[in-house]
């Protein structure tokens, strides 16, 4: 969920200097005054301007198309010093974006801190993929569903059906679902590499230990034969032991006569 803190305007499109809204909880209605026409009411008054100033700070984009680059720049502020800073909560995080245009100490950079976190990328395209990242949603999306400029975006009854669809999948975040289905799937063939190679590991070691059951069975049997043979061998080499003693006695005897 996102939830917009703050915004601080200086010099952008109608604004002047240190223009500070914070918002709280809850619905707005914003009605605007016009002071430099008596036959306006809250035509040109900056309603607009508002919501532009929100979209500029977040995207680098606004609903006029002739506010590109130095355009957002108030005029009567010698062209220079204009920037737009919010402070919003984006899905529990403390977020703070910061853009300059034609700034005099900070030209026209873009910071983005999220928790107290330096997000900034090496270059300004880097730190708007990083918002836009943390924020969930592009330009597109958000112009379409919060600000809904006339004469702008693409209606979405008129849009095609591939159309629809991508804007559906950036709105619902659908598109996250099939990245994370790719991680998933490479992730599986990874476990399953893993998997493969502790069960052939495992099948080894159970032949090994198969093979090793094996042997020790075939060893126990050859000690048990050998332990039954045992006796009968010696009861053989006691008898023929005793068989041969009177045989050399008696030749001693013949040889001594």
């Amino acid at each position: 969920m996102i939830h917009f803190n703050e915004i601080v305007i200086n010099y952008f499109a109608s604004f002047g200097k240190d223009v500070v809204l914070t918002f709280d909880n809850g619905l707005w209605f914003i009605e605007g005054v016009n002071t430099s026409s008596q036959y306006a009411t809250s035509n040109g008054a900056g309603k607009t301007s508002l919501l532009d100033a929100i979209s500029w700070c977040l995207f680098d984009r606004t609903t006029k198309t002739n506010r590109p680059g130095d355009g957002v720049v108030n005029r009567h502020s010698g062209g220079k010093n204009c920037s737009v800073m919010m402070d919003f909560t984006a899905f529990g995080h403390e977020c703070k974006v910061m853009r300059f245009r034609k700034h005099s100490k900070m030209k026209n950079s873009l910071g983005f801190f999220v928790d107290n976190e330096d997000r900034r990328g090496a270059t300004n395209e880097e730190t708007q993929k990083n918002i836009i990242e943390v924020l969930g949603f592009d330009y597109e999306v958000f112009s379409r569903t919060v600000i809904c400029p006339q004469n702008v975006s693409k209606p979405v009854a008129e849009m095609t059906d591939s159309e629809a669809k991508e804007f559906f999948d950036k709105f619902l975040g659908l598109s996250r679902w099939g990245e994370a289905q790719v991680l998933a799937k490479k992730d599986a063939a990874r476990f399953k590499v893993v998997f493969d190679e502790k069960s052939r590991a495992l099948e080894l070691h159970q032949v090994r230990n198969e093979e090793a059951e094996t042997s020790k069975k075939h060893a126990e049997g050859e000690f048990k034969e050998l332990s039954e043979t045992l006796p009968a061998l010696e009861k053989a080499f006691n008898d023929a032991e005793k068989a041969i003693d009177p045989a050399v006695a008696n030749k001693t005897t013949k040889i001594s006569e």
